[in-house]
């Protein structure tokens, strides 16, 4: 039996069908589920070509390995991650930033646990996944990234023009700054989110009807439309941020906040 290929008028092609897919935490190592996954791929002839990216090791199973999804070369339709929870919000960022089409996440320790610090991260995830072009919520939402209290990252200088453009930059600096979530009315009136509905039941209701009335429209309209509004983003190119990302995830603080979330108890801020 096989997958089915679309529903509703979305593709799921790049999900149950990639071309080409990446392996994020891939491994040599048999012994994890990182290096297993690579190697029941490997054993069972999976017809899709295999990306590896590992920031540890050169080569993964034969191949080229990448320390990032974004230096891969290409295309890439489908992402599986395999990370620590606290890294899961900066790879989904960068492949938000490759234009990586769907993503698997195989870890835990988000709002399925106890605690403020998980449920922290999966808002940081759905604010990534606020880059899509089309955004509807329901009344419970809540949006942002509160990395100033839970991990001591930064977000790369693409993921904040876009909260720039979704948000503005007062209400970015307050989201950022204040490490406060915003709720679904907040959300709806700053444009974050296009529509807000009751639950989820009526988001999936309205995201299938949204989905089936854009397949109804003009494609070379809409194909037009949405490559002129990248072009018009790509106008004014992004400054040189690695000095700022080396500075938050190469810290004492940035490994001091991973090993909090883990121990479950507030950071210890050394500013270093």
């Amino acid at each position: 039996m096989s997958a089915p290929t679309s529903f509703g008028g979305r593709d799921f092609r790049p999900l149950f069908h990639p071309r080409r897919f990446a392996v994020i935490g891939a491994s040599s190592d048999l012994s994890s589920l990182r290096g297993r996954l690579v190697a029941v791929m490997d054993r069972h002839d999976y017809a899709a070509e295999l990306i590896p990216i590992s920031r540890s090791e050169a080569t993964v199973a034969g191949r080229p390995a990448y320390k990032s999804i974004t230096e891969a070369p290409g295309e890439v339709d489908m992402a599986i991650v395999i990370v620590p929870a606290p890294h899961v919000p900066a790879v989904l960022a960068d492949c938000a930033a490759k234009g990586v089409k769907a993503a698997q996440i195989i870890s835990s320790g988000f709002a399925e646990e106890s605690g403020a610090a998980g449920r922290d991260l999966q808002a940081e995830i759905a604010a990534i996944a606020a880059a899509s072009d089309l955004r509807i919520g329901s009344r419970d939402l809540k949006v942002g990234a509160p990395i100033a209290r839970t991990l001591g990252n930064c977000l790369a200088i693409g993921n904040l023009a876009r909260f720039v453009r979704l948000v503005g930059e007062a209400r970015t600096k307050y989201m950022l700054l204040t490490a406060s979530l915003i709720d679904a009315e907040e959300a709806a009136s700053s444009g974050f989110i296009s529509e807000l509905l009751e639950d989820r039941d009526a988001v999936l209701a309205r995201a299938d009807e949204m989905a089936r009335g854009i397949t109804d429209l003009a494609p070379l309209t809409l194909d037009a439309t949405m490559r002129g509004l990248q072009r018009l983003r790509d106008t004014v190119p992004l400054p040189d941020d690695h000095d700022l990302v080396k500075q938050c995830f190469g810290s004492a603080d940035f490994k001091e906040g991973v090993s909090a979330f883990f121990e479950k108890r507030k950071p210890d801020w050394k500013g270093a």
